[in-house]
């Protein structure tokens, strides 16, 4: 094992927790250096391929890019791993999937998990990942959105447990199915952040700004973070 291990974080606005996170367990970690490129989804879009580097084709990603990474405006390809945030795929989404197929009476689960995979396909990191690849064959992992915190889920209240878990195996199949056509493998949300439904995310790990109903805290920034870097040491 190299002396330091160089991650670069790609991500949207739940990279945040992960940053926090990050700041909380760094020091169990001498031998890793992380660097995040966090952005808006939406921005993501711009990014390019230019002489084995991702790069920003717009300037308010750019900008965003040097914030978040403190001074680095380009993704190199030479960092030991990479792991996208974020970024599109979400276990919400499958839910109300299976909620609005249910409610106009076309829920059939063959359709339904095509309709998953679908929805995989054309979210950001659908699109990002075969430019990482374009530039590096590193170790990639994809670790999806967390889902919102309990007391805010409309779609989880109506949905049994039973089913609910069978919609969240659904998921992580389909992102581990996802990932593997891109050479990466999916990170599912740790199991101690999930509320007893299974789906939805403990209250205490809610960011706790008030008209934040989806992002999550610097302490469960801190879980994904160590079982993110134990299983890259592995």
């Amino acid at each position: 094992m190299p002396d330091i291990r160089n991650i670069c974080l790609m991500g949207d606005s739940h990279a945040a927790a992960l940053r926090k996170g990050w700041s909380t367990v760094r020091r169990d970690f001498p031998k890793f250096r992380v660097t995040f490129f966090a952005g808006t989804t939406e921005d993501w879009d711009s990014v390019v391929v230019s002489e084995a580097r991702l790069v920003p084709g717009s300037e308010h990603l750019k900008a965003q890019f040097e914030r978040s990474s403190r001074g680095v405006t380009e993704i190199a390809g030479g960092y030991d791993a990479y792991v996208l945030c974020g970024l599109g795929p979400r276990l919400s989404e499958a839910l109300r999937l299976w909620v609005n197929r249910e409610e106009k009476n076309r829920t059939t689960w063959e359709a339904y998990r095509a309709a998953v995979a679908e929805s995989l396909r054309d979210h950001e990191c659908a699109r990002v990942l075969p430019k990482l690849r374009a530039i590096s064959r590193a170790p990639a992992r994809i670790v999806a959105g967390p889902h919102q915190p309990l007391a805010f889920c409309k779609s989880s209240a109506r949905l049994d447990n039973a089913t609910a878990e069978r919609l969240r195996a659904n998921f992580y199949d389909e992102c581990r199915t996802f990932a593997a056509e891109h050479g990466a493998t999916f990170v599912p949300q740790p199991e101690e952040t999930l509320a007893p439904n299974g789906v939805t995310t403990r209250m205490e790990f809610w960011s706790g700004i008030a008209k934040d109903r989806r992002h999550c805290n610097g302490e469960y920034g801190a879980i994904v973070m160590r079982n993110l870097l134990r299983a890259i040491a592995d």
